[in-house]
Protein backbone atom coordinates (compact mmCIF):
# COMPACT_ATOMS: atom_id res chain seq x y z
CA UNK A 1 0.00 0.00 0.00
CA UNK A 2 3.20 2.27 0.00
CA UNK A 3 2.74 2.95 -3.53
CA UNK A 4 -1.10 3.46 -3.32
CA UNK A 5 -0.13 6.13 -0.49
CA UNK A 6 2.40 8.11 -2.48
CA UNK A 7 -0.49 8.45 -5.43
CA UNK A 8 -2.40 10.11 -2.69
CA UNK A 9 0.02 11.80 -1.27
CA UNK A 10 1.24 13.44 -4.89
CA UNK A 11 -2.30 14.18 -6.16
CA UNK A 12 -2.64 16.13 -3.01
CA UNK A 13 0.01 18.44 -3.76
CA UNK A 14 -0.09 21.77 -6.30
CA UNK A 15 1.58 21.01 -9.83
CA UNK A 16 2.37 24.56 -9.29
CA UNK A 17 4.36 25.80 -7.18
CA UNK A 18 3.70 29.87 -5.82
CA UNK A 19 7.01 31.31 -4.85
CA UNK A 20 9.66 33.73 -5.50
CA UNK A 21 10.23 32.18 -9.13
CA UNK A 22 6.93 33.23 -9.91
CA UNK A 23 7.86 36.59 -9.71
CA UNK A 24 11.12 36.05 -11.63
CA UNK A 25 9.00 34.41 -14.55
CA UNK A 26 6.23 37.69 -14.28
CA UNK A 27 9.56 40.06 -14.61
CA UNK A 28 11.26 38.02 -17.43
CA UNK A 29 7.64 37.83 -19.33
CA UNK A 30 7.44 41.85 -19.44
CA UNK A 31 11.29 42.10 -20.16
CA UNK A 32 10.88 39.93 -22.98
CA UNK A 33 7.49 41.34 -23.66
CA UNK A 34 9.18 44.51 -24.11
CA UNK A 35 11.85 43.75 -25.86
CA UNK A 36 10.15 41.58 -28.22
CA UNK A 37 7.68 44.54 -28.76
CA UNK A 38 10.26 46.95 -29.73
CA UNK A 39 12.16 44.66 -31.94
CA UNK A 40 9.31 42.43 -33.56
CA UNK A 41 5.94 43.28 -32.44
CA UNK A 42 6.28 47.33 -33.36
CA UNK A 43 7.54 46.75 -36.90
CA UNK A 44 5.73 44.02 -37.94
CA UNK A 45 2.67 45.84 -37.05
CA UNK A 46 4.25 49.05 -39.17
CA UNK A 47 4.37 46.43 -41.76
CA UNK A 48 0.87 45.33 -42.00
CA UNK A 49 -0.39 48.75 -41.42
CA UNK A 50 1.90 49.92 -44.55
CA UNK A 51 0.46 47.69 -46.36
CA UNK A 52 -3.22 47.97 -45.31
CA UNK A 53 -2.62 51.83 -46.25
CA UNK A 54 -1.51 50.38 -49.41
CA UNK A 55 -4.19 48.40 -49.93
CA UNK A 56 -6.54 50.55 -49.30
CA UNK A 57 -4.81 53.44 -51.16
CA UNK A 58 -5.44 50.96 -54.36
CA UNK A 59 -8.95 50.02 -53.69
CA UNK A 60 -9.43 53.10 -53.85
CA UNK A 61 -7.59 53.85 -56.68
CA UNK A 62 -9.96 50.74 -58.56
CA UNK A 63 -13.07 52.32 -57.35
CA UNK A 64 -11.77 55.46 -59.24
CA UNK A 65 -10.44 53.35 -62.41
CA UNK A 66 -14.00 51.68 -62.21
CA UNK A 67 -16.13 54.72 -61.94
CA UNK A 68 -14.26 56.61 -64.50
CA UNK A 69 -14.48 53.52 -67.03
CA UNK A 70 -18.13 53.46 -66.22
CA UNK A 71 -18.24 56.87 -67.45
CA UNK A 72 -16.34 56.98 -70.58
CA UNK A 73 -18.45 53.52 -71.00
CA UNK A 74 -21.91 55.28 -70.87
CA UNK A 75 -20.50 58.42 -72.65
CA UNK A 76 -19.31 55.89 -75.73
CA UNK A 77 -23.04 54.41 -75.49
CA UNK A 78 -24.48 57.95 -75.88
CA UNK A 79 -22.02 58.30 -79.12
CA UNK A 80 -22.34 55.39 -80.31
CA UNK A 81 -26.33 55.58 -80.14
CA UNK A 82 -26.30 59.29 -81.65
CA UNK A 83 -23.94 57.88 -84.65
CA UNK A 84 -26.78 54.88 -84.97
CA UNK A 85 -29.24 57.65 -85.27
CA UNK A 86 -27.29 59.39 -87.84
CA UNK A 87 -26.93 56.91 -89.65
CA UNK A 88 -30.57 55.99 -89.34
CA UNK A 89 -31.20 59.31 -91.22
CA UNK A 90 -28.55 59.28 -93.06
CA UNK A 91 -30.16 56.03 -94.67
CA UNK A 92 -33.45 56.94 -94.85
CA UNK A 93 -32.16 60.22 -96.27
CA UNK A 94 -30.40 58.25 -98.86
CA UNK A 95 -33.05 55.68 -99.60
CA UNK A 96 -35.78 58.89 -99.93
CA UNK A 97 -33.24 60.62 -102.50
CA UNK A 98 -32.54 57.12 -104.47
CA UNK A 99 -36.42 57.01 -104.66
CA UNK A 100 -36.59 60.30 -106.23
CA UNK A 101 -34.00 58.99 -108.95
CA UNK A 102 -35.75 56.11 -109.25
CA UNK A 103 -38.86 58.10 -110.30
CA UNK A 104 -37.14 60.56 -112.39
CA UNK A 105 -35.01 57.79 -114.48
CA UNK A 106 -38.24 56.05 -114.94
CA UNK A 107 -40.34 59.03 -116.11
CA UNK A 108 -37.64 60.37 -118.43
CA UNK A 109 -37.76 56.57 -120.23
CA UNK A 110 -41.06 56.83 -120.06
CA UNK A 111 -40.94 60.13 -121.63
CA UNK A 112 -38.31 59.26 -124.23
CA UNK A 113 -40.44 55.77 -124.75
CA UNK A 114 -43.57 58.00 -125.54
CA UNK A 115 -41.25 60.20 -128.09
CA UNK A 116 -40.25 57.20 -129.85
CA UNK A 117 -43.31 55.68 -129.69
CA UNK A 118 -44.88 58.82 -131.51
CA UNK A 119 -41.54 59.43 -133.98
CA UNK A 120 -42.32 55.83 -135.07
CA UNK A 121 -46.19 56.25 -135.36
CA UNK A 122 -45.43 59.38 -137.44
CA UNK A 123 -43.10 57.81 -139.49
CA UNK A 124 -45.43 54.67 -139.91
CA UNK A 125 -48.10 56.75 -140.79
CA UNK A 126 -46.04 58.82 -142.98
CA UNK A 127 -45.13 56.11 -144.75
CA UNK A 128 -49.09 54.45 -144.76
CA UNK A 129 -49.66 57.82 -146.29
CA UNK A 130 -47.42 57.51 -149.16
CA UNK A 131 -47.94 53.80 -149.41
CA UNK A 132 -51.68 54.80 -150.11
CA UNK A 133 -51.26 57.50 -152.16
CA UNK A 134 -48.87 55.02 -154.29
CA UNK A 135 -51.30 52.26 -154.25
CA UNK A 136 -53.98 55.03 -155.51
CA UNK A 137 -52.03 55.64 -158.76
CA UNK A 138 -50.85 52.42 -159.09
CA UNK A 139 -54.80 51.63 -158.93
CA UNK A 140 -56.00 54.58 -161.15
CA UNK A 141 -52.93 53.64 -163.44
CA UNK A 142 -54.37 49.62 -163.52
CA UNK A 143 -57.97 50.74 -163.65
CA UNK A 144 -57.07 53.04 -166.79
CA UNK A 145 -55.35 49.86 -168.41
CA UNK A 146 -57.75 47.42 -167.53
CA UNK A 147 -60.64 49.76 -168.85
CA UNK A 148 -58.43 50.78 -171.96
CA UNK A 149 -57.91 46.80 -172.78
CA UNK A 150 -62.14 46.42 -172.44
CA UNK A 151 -62.91 49.16 -174.71
CA UNK A 152 -59.86 48.52 -176.79
CA UNK A 153 -58.20 51.56 -177.09
CA UNK A 154 -55.61 53.32 -174.49
CA UNK A 155 -57.27 55.85 -172.53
Amino acid sequence: MTSLGAVVWASSRSIIDIDATVLLQAALFVLSFLVLRGLVFKPLLRVVDERRRQTQGLRDEAKHLEADAEARLKKLNRVVAATKAETATERERLRLESKQQEHEVLQAAKDEAARVAEAARRTVAAKRAEAEREAEAEARGLATAIAGRLAGRPL
